[in-house]
């Protein structure tokens, strides 16, 4: 089971290609839920080499659990802008919107 997977090339309707997507259009990130809700992420790079550690373990077996972050879309949003922002680009926290955590262990792959 795979955490959210982030990174240039995702489907763009996935968080990170809609953030990026408006920082390009308009200098600024909308985070809802002000910015608390909570979900487990993984960079393209994270998951080719995990799914490459478990192909070369001959006696694993089971259901495994992918990630490499558990963060707020808050921090994900600051992550964005660090990569691609520029020194005047903001984020601007929306209320509305589920303040859920979704947090996945992933001590099994450890």
């Amino acid at each position: 089971r795979l955490g959210q997977t982030i990174g240039d090339g995702m489907r763009d309707e996935r968080i990170y290609s809609l953030m990026k997507k408006e920082l390009e259009e308009c200098n600024c990130i909308s985070v809802w839920a002000d910015g608390e809700r909570m979900s487990s992420f993984l960079s393209i790079d994270f998951l080719q080499k995990t799914i490459h550690k478990i192909i070369q373990q001959r006696d694993v077996s089971g259901v495994f659990n992918v990630s490499e972050m558990n963060i707020s879309y808050l921090e994900l949003a600051n992550q964005v802008i660090s990569k691609y922002g520029k020194e005047d680009s903001k984020i601007e926290l929306l209320s509305k919107g589920k303040k859920s955590k979704v947090l996945i262990d992933t001590q099994k792959i450890e």
